[in-house]
């Protein structure tokens, strides 16, 4: 098996950066990354994931 270090950055609509909620090394296979909406506020936001090279987006909103 082959650990890879997982990045989970969480952005608003508008770009800016508000957290970095995961930034470790850990093994292959699957895992959940929950995402705190305690101290977000109510609105749009995107999650920016890496692994490695690889890039993928996630478009979220949380209502309050």
């Amino acid at each position: 098996l082959v650990d890879d270090t997982l990045k989970v950055e969480i952005f608003t609509a508008a770009g800016k950066s508000v957290t970095m909620i995961k930034n470790e090394r850990l093994s292959k296979g699957q895992h959940m990354v929950p995402i705190p909406s305690g101290p977000l506020d109510g609105g749009e936001y995107f999650a920016k994931i890496t692994v490695r090279d690889m890039t993928d987006k996630l478009r979220f909103t949380i209502k309050k």
